[in-house]
């Protein structure tokens, strides 16, 4: 059991951290969660993701002090409810009867053309 817990650890940190670079065109934070996340997973099996994590863990104060000079309040605000809106309607249109799935289709569209306004002003 033990090998397999390993091997699906493994797999399952790799796979988020192939996906972060996917998704960091996206507002806010993009992929760096999940690339912490999958190297997170990493850590638990590997020494050398242990200590990677760790540096990061120290250098991360740093940078979050020199990001969060440049991005305002709102901001953060608006991107967290754009990211919210569509992964609510991705959610919602993969798990629910079709009733529901319109809520979904719904909240994926206004994430979508909040994304394509912000743009526009920009």
């Amino acid at each position: 059991m033990k090998p397999l817990r390993i091997l699906l650890t493994d797999a399952l940190g790799i796979l988020l951290m192939i996906t972060a670079p996917l998704l960091g065109w996206l507002p806010g934070p993009g992929g760096l969660p999940l690339f912490i996340a999958g190297l997170s997973l990493l850590a638990i099996n590997h020494d050398w993701a242990k200590k990677l994590l760790d540096s990061m863990r120290k250098h991360s104060g740093a940078v979050l002090r020199k990001l969060m000079r440049k991005i305002k309040l709102e901001q953060l605000l608006y991107w967290g409810f754009v990211l919210l809106a569509i992964g609510f309607g991705v959610y919602t249109l993969l798990t629910n009867d079709s009733a529901e799935r319109y809520l979904g289709f719904v909240y994926l569209l206004v994430g979508i053309l909040l994304i394509i306004i912000h743009e526009d002003q920009a």
